[in-house]
């Protein structure tokens, strides 16, 4: 994806209806959806732009620092999540960690991050610089031989720690060995 949009649609760490004003359906602002933007990392404060995109929620959940299933319904692949992943191989990109906590209603629509760096919740041991992937929790692990990884751990731990990673561009199914 060479092409990512300068100015995000509502801030990060917000939804696109946070007032609440709208009644929610699965069309809503469905212009929003499946689009990128580009914003610069004011979290981690490294300097690298971190790509976020668009979704819509297929069902409402408290935000935490986990990957995301995209949904699997004919033309909704990367403009919807089906909830936190739960099934081996399927394609995912973690919640921005600004949504960690955050009640999200469904049909709203908030950030995945596509590209750069992120927390994330960890499911088994791992060392900075190895190469990760979700497992069937939602929780990232050391990516086993013959997987695509999808991020790369920045700092190591321990399950169920919090740590940053960088987000690999573009869609790399889950480990379906996890």
């Amino acid at each position: 994806m060479g092409y990512a949009e300068k100015s995000l649609q509502f801030p990060r760490g917000e939804t696109a209806n946070q007032s609440g004003w709208l009644t929610l359906t699965s069309t809503t602002m469905g212009d929003l959806i499946g689009n990128v933007f580009e914003v610069p990392d004011t979290v981690h404060g490294t300097g690298i732009p971190v790509k976020l995109l668009a979704v819509r929620l297929e069902a409402g959940v408290t935000g935490a620092l986990k990957a995301m299933e995209f949904g699997s319904d004919a033309l909704d692949f990367r403009r919807t999540v089906a909830g936190y992943a739960d099934t081996a191989g399927a394609i995912t990109k973690p919640l921005d960690e600004l949504y960690d906590g955050v009640v999200l209603a469904q049909y709203d629509i908030v950030y995945l991050v596509y590209e750069g760096p992120t927390t994330v919740t960890l499911g088994g041991t791992v060392t900075a610089g190895q190469a990760l992937s979700c497992d069937s929790s939602g929780t990232y692990v050391a990516c086993t031989a013959g997987k695509t990884p999808s991020v790369i751990a920045q700092e190591g731990g321990d399950s169920g720690d919090d740590v940053v990673v960088y987000v690999l561009p573009g869609l790399s199914p889950a480990d379906p060995a996890s």
